[in-house]
């Protein structure tokens, strides 16, 4: 891997001078030892990723740890969880794919858990005494959304837990209701189960979740993609009108309006990219945006909402937007170019 991948960075680095700090300090060493990427969350950030991307399946986590940590044909695979869960929760960057590595690792494991005990009778354990409050506070949570408490606690998590906790309010209150019901199941027939019968639970419940998941795709492309406002915007842009991405680059956006970008106000990690010759009239700060709102080319800008009142103050307009979803908004310059079009006409 070494021999064949140095060549090319090194190639690449001699070629692009900017290379070199992009992709290794910036990219690695910064974004693991400061916030400067925006991507900040407590140490405790991925505890609720692991358990609920792996949910109910991560209920034998800790059991698995303890009967199966002294397999030899295992131990690579736990060691293999552990570095990743723990390199990345000490980052200053942190997003939830960056512990995806630990996915398939832990299957194994509980692959192997469930086929040694393949017809053991399942014995209560000591993890069931966490498991409980676990879930009832799972099932808290539709009737704590609006709490101070509720966003205090999911703030720990990320800054934009308790915004997309509250916009999934409903799946909340589904999941809260299987998740309780499944514990409630446990409680009660946790001796009598043998280790194929959960199987067949959780593989039941997986399933359904999956379901679940796939009939709230509407809900998860509003928060997390740019679907809904991009197809407003196609239903109304022509061949030769701009859009324009203000103070931040939604890269679904220019995946969704198949056009390209003008990015204002803004580079980020763009900031190589932007220095290139091919990049210039894409990358524009704040009068090169105001001249191209007041040109005679008609612009479509999307735009956070709590970023509305810089751009009126730029614009001096009192600039209203077509319409807004979560917390992005379409800003038009219509109204200008009919504004400048009276003005031209006056004798």
């Amino acid at each position: 891997y070494l021999a064949i991948t140095v060549p090319w960075f090194l190639v690449i680095s001699l070629k692009e001078r900017e290379f070199f700090y992009f992709f290794f300090i910036d990219q690695h060493f910064l974004r693991f030892l400061t916030p400067k990427h925006k991507r900040t969350g407590s140490i405790f950030y991925f505890i609720p990723v692991l358990f609920g991307g792996l949910f109910p399946w991560s209920f034998f986590i800790p059991r698995a740890v303890i009967s199966l940590w002294n397999k030899k044909a295992l131990r690579l695979f736990f060691i293999w969880s552990a570095v990743v869960f723990l390199f990345f929760s000490i980052s200053s960057s942190k997003l939830p794919p960056y512990i995806l590595p630990t996915f398939p690792t832990l299957s194994i494991i509980m692959g192997f858990l469930f086929s040694e005990n393949d017809s053991k009778i399942l014995r209560k354990k000591w993890e069931i005494l966490f498991y409980l409050p676990v879930f009832l506070v799972i099932s808290a949570i539709p009737l704590n959304l609006n709490s101070e408490v509720f966003y205090k606690w999911a703030s720990l998590i990320s800054k934009d837990a308790p915004h997309i906790m509250f916009q999934l309010k409903w799946f909340f209150i589904s999941v809260a209701a299987v998740a309780f019901s499944v514990s409630l199941l446990m409680l009660v027939f946790f001796n009598s189960m043998d280790y194929r019968k959960v199987f067949v639970l959780f593989a039941c419940f997986s399933l359904c979740f999956c379901i679940f998941l796939m009939l709230q795709k509407d809900t998860i492309d509003r928060l997390n993609t740019t679907k809904t406002i991009a197809n407003i915007i196609n239903s109304k842009k022509s061949k030769d009108d701009l859009i324009i991405n203000y103070g931040t680059f939604d890269q679904t956006l220019l995946f969704y309006t198949k056009k390209r970008l003008i990015i204002a106000s803004y580079k980020g990690e763009l900031d190589m990219g932007a220095r290139y010759e091919d990049a210039k009239g894409y990358f524009i700060n704040d009068d090169e945006f105001v001249n191209l709102m007041r040109s005679d080319k008609r612009v479509f800008c999307v735009v956070k909402e709590k970023r509305l009142v810089h751009i009126r103050e730029k614009l001096s307009e009192n600039i209203e937007p077509i319409v807004c979803v979560d917390e992005r908004c379409i800003l038009t310059n219509e109204h200008i170019l009919k504004k400048e079009h009276k003005k031209v006409k006056k004798p």
